[in-house]
């Protein structure tokens, strides 16, 4: 033999023993991460699963390969994952889910899926490699944080309406009133001869109406007052806005406040919770009232404009609430949204920092500004539902005294 040729086989065998030992330290690395790691083809089935993953959910390889690694993924998720890796893939963009993992005794943990393709030199997809984190303590945490917003919220909107009791009770008071008096009319039009039939059925009308009035003020504070999870539904903000102006107008007749509205004709349905966009609009409303509490009456306006608003995130609806009060100075506009900051001698603090709260889990925006003149305006954007019906109208406005 010749020499070369031994030495090129002892070079072969040498190289072939150093590529087993790597391979076989790269297959040590993977399993013993910390993290759940595998590969799959890019049609996007399971080839390879490493030692942490197939431990945790007590598949063995032949198992889970392929598409059996759905059987680890908790029923109410396996649907929309796989559709979601689907659409990942024929996007060939890297991904990111968070969905439930089994683990070998049963217990479903939340994990978060981060999958990213590998692509070779002519833009094909080869292989898909992922990871899965275990995110459960974090969802944990934030749903207690969530549920403590929430509790909080609930005890802002009491605070709210412990302030607007006067209000609410002459909202209730005066067609409840109009009831009775409406009622003694229609005795007074029954005597023993021929009844007034047209004047008791105009005052009974009236009654329905009066009931209808004191009906619809009490469902609105029962809505306030309530304590419920967040649902998010499609709204209409005129609807919002005209709910709450309801709650508030007592108030505003008593403090001498004009509120003005001066929506768009088309604002935007947005996808939301009532009671808390409510409550944030309420509480802007009184905050409003309570900054002209110094100024002189026939100055007392507050204007609350509507209109759409376009922006990186796509169409949405702008909502400002403009005041002539005392305004803040711009060294505090920072502080405003703070908890336990307040301006006022009786104020919480705790306001505005809940709005702002609710306003950014809604996907919005929260903020303040100083009016070039007097006063200041709060405004707030969120982003229109997915899909809208057209609707009609022109510009409105209006006014409350």
């Amino acid at each position: 033999m010749h020499p070369d040729s031994a030495t090129t086989l002892r070079f072969h065998a040498g190289s072939h023993l150093r590529g087993e030992k790597s391979e076989a330290r790269l297959q040590a690395i993977i399993d013993t991460i910390p993290t759940l790691a595998w590969s799959t083809e890019p049609d996007g089935s399971a080839e390879f699963l490493n030692l942490r993953w197939r431990n945790y959910t007590g598949l063995s390889t032949e198992e889970a390969q392929g598409w059996g690694w759905q059987v680890a993924i908790h029923p109410e998720d396996v649907g929309w994952l796989s559709d979601q890796w689907r659409s990942s893939m024929a996007s060939g963009k890297p991904c990111e889910l968070e969905a439930r993992l089994r683990r070998y005794d049963g217990q479903y943990r939340w994990f978060i899926f981060r999958a990213d393709p590998l692509i070779d030199e002519q833009g094909k997809i080869v292989k898909w490699y992922g990871t899965n984190t275990d995110i459960d303590d974090r969802k944990r945490a934030e749903e207690a944080l969530r549920k403590s917003q929430a509790e909080l919220a609930h005890v802002s909107r009491l605070t709210t309406m412990g302030e607007l009791t006067a209000s609410i009770a002459h909202e209730v008071n005066q067609p409840l009133t109009a009831v009775v008096n409406n009622a003694n009319a229609c005795l007074s039009l029954l005597p023993n001869g021929a009844p007034h039939l047209e004047e008791v059925r105009d005052a009974l009308m009236e009654i329905i109406d009066d009931a209808d009035r004191a009906s619809a003020v009490i469902a609105r504070v029962r809505q306030l007052a309530r304590k419920a999870p967040f649902e998010r539904t499609c709204l209409n903000l005129r609807d919002v806005i005209t709910d709450v102006l309801a709650l508030a107008r007592h108030e505003s007749s008593t403090r001498r406040v004009a509120i003005r509205t001066e929506l768009a004709g088309e604002l935007p349905l947005v996808l939301g919770d009532r009671v808390q966009l409510q409550q944030v609009l309420l509480n802007l409303i009184v905050n409003g009232m309570d900054a002209m509490n110094a100024v002189e009456e026939s100055k007392r306006i507050l204007i609350i404009c509507g209109r759409c608003q376009t922006s990186e995130g796509g169409p949405g609806a702008l909502l400002s609430l403009q005041d002539a009060g005392v305004g803040f100075k711009p060294v505090e506009m920072d502080r405003l949204f703070e908890a336990f900051y307040t301006t006022k001698p009786q104020g919480m603090g705790m306001g505005l920092a809940i709005s702002r709260s609710i306003i950014e889990a809604h996907g919005g925006r929260l903020w303040a500004e100083p009016n070039q003149g007097p006063g200041a305006t709060f405004s707030f954007s969120l982003p229109a539902a997915p899909e809208r019906p057209s609707e009609g109208g022109t510009a409105a406005s209006n006014t409350q005294s």
